[in-house]
């Protein structure tokens, strides 16, 4: 059984607080354009990076950096609380903390059991978040990112996600062979440039969920050509479809910015 709440919080600059159980899915790799920070509230996760792969349980939290590319799942039951959070009060933390920002986006992700939290929930996001921060500050040295030679191209698929967009335009518009691209982008971006447009594609419909639109006309704005393709790649990315994701929406209010 496959089950999903979703609550947006406006006063806390937007962010998305979602609980989440699942049993027996896995997630393709994919990233989010909002950090990501999780608790497993029961259970496992098997979760995928680049360099990395391992199980986090019950009590864990981590904090995923935009466009870091990951998968996860599990065969068996697992429940857990996200919360998507915009880069501005990631910067706000690190400022208070004395974290150099632009470090934070050199590692894939960030992991502690605290032992201070027993959850997560839009009152003490802020609280975990300085906290997960401040017990990771010591490993936040600065490194050398991995040169990406697709900048040009990446943009291109952000910029024009909501249009059809396949290897063989890439190589007549970029003069670059579909073969060795498609290699290119596994390498260094972690997924083809299908999957790419996928996530841009899925993370910009959730911010219209709380709209007025119809699911139909969300999945058209995104570039979806019907409603099924859509429901079919949302449920892929998300685990359930576009209908009860938005049927699980709400939005609070009156809630004091920390």
């Amino acid at each position: 059984m496959q089950k999903i709440e979703i609550t947006k919080v406006k006063e806390l600059d937007g962010i998305e607080i979602k609980n989440a159980s699942f049993v027996n899915i896995h997630f393709p790799k994919h990233f989010h354009l909002d950090w990501s920070l999780v608790y497993i509230n029961g259970g496992s996760e098997n979760i995928f990076f680049t360099e990395s792969n391992f199980n986090i349980y019950t009590g864990a939290f981590i904090l995923i950096p935009p466009y870091s590319i990951h998968a996860n799942g599990n065969k068996n039951s697992w429940q857990y609380t996200a919360a998507y959070i915009n880069s501005d009060v990631i910067k706000y933390i690190c400022n208070k903390i004395n974290v150099e920002y632009e470090l934070l986006l050199c590692k894939p992700f960030f992991i502690n059991y605290c032992a201070n939290f027993s959850g997560l929930n839009s009152s003490n996001v802020m609280e975990v978040l300085s906290n997960l921060l401040m017990q990771n500050k010591m490993h936040c040295q600065k490194t050398l990112s991995k040169k990406c030679h697709l900048t040009e191209i990446v943009n291109h698929i952000e910029i024009n996600s909501d249009s059809k967009i396949t290897l063989a335009t890439l190589e007549k518009k970029f003069k670059i062979n579909k073969y060795k691209l498609l290699r290119l982008f596994n390498t260094e971006i972690g997924i083809s440039p299908a999957d790419y447009q996928n996530s841009i594609r899925i993370e910009k419909s959730k911010s219209l969920f709380y709209s007025k639109q119809s699911i139909t006309n969300i999945g058209l704005e995104v570039g979806y050509f019907d409603q099924s393709h859509f429901t079919h790649n949302f449920k892929k990315y998300v685990g359930i479809t576009p209908t009860n994701y938005k049927n699980n929406c709400n939005i609070l209010h009156g809630l004091q910015a920390m």
